[in-house]
């Protein structure tokens, strides 16, 4: 007598695999775009599990995330394929930094046509400073950069309506948010 046996054989399913892809710089409290990419050697349709520091981001189940990124935020993303595989879970590793903060303090005794002294104040939650040569301030008048200025405080001879525009870049190239025009009142 002869026995039958039947097998049917199934094809292990395996892992999806990721990498992630960054901008240039993610800007702390600025709209950022982060790419997963998920690949499955079997060809299984693959989703995402997006998380900021531990928790699920609600409705982040693509390969793109847009979100604000804060200082000090943990970003992962694993990719599933539908049939039991997942990636590891992946840290987002991006370059990133703060803009510098920058505010104007107008002259005491500002008249037009005498010469006065503008001061900048300049702040970078990354550490760089004027001081350290982090930071590089620019003073303009009428959109004319003012030669021999460079630093937190400019001397400055204006004529009534002529604008004051002041910037400062890091050491990472980051600049500070577009500034309302300086507004000083003169006699």
């Amino acid at each position: 007598s002869s026995d039958e046996v039947t097998a049917a054989c199934t094809e292990e399913n395996r892992p999806p695999t990721l990498k992630t892809e960054c901008p240039d710089m993610v800007v702390f409290g600025e709209p950022t775009r982060l790419v997963a990419k998920g690949t499955d050697p079997d060809g299984d349709r693959l989703s995402y599990i997006w998380k900021r520091n531990g928790t699920v981001i609600d409705g982040a189940t693509g390969p793109v995330l847009e979100t604000i990124v804060n200082r000090g935020d943990k970003l992962t993303v694993t990719v599933l394929d539908g049939r039991g595989g997942m990636s590891a879970e992946t840290s987002v590793d991006c370059a990133s930094g703060s803009r510098p903060k920058i505010t104007v303090t107008c002259p005491a005794n500002l008249s037009f046509g005498k010469e006065a002294t503008f001061n900048a104040t300049v702040t970078d939650e990354d550490g760089d400073t004027v001081e350290n040569g982090g930071i590089t301030v620019t003073w303009k008048v009428d959109g004319q950069v003012v030669k021999g200025t460079s630093g937190s405080s400019a001397k400055l001879t204006l004529k009534q309506g002529q604008r004051v525009d002041v910037s400062a870049v890091d050491s990472t190239g980051l600049s500070n948010a577009p500034m309302e025009p300086i507004s000083c009142k003169g006699i």
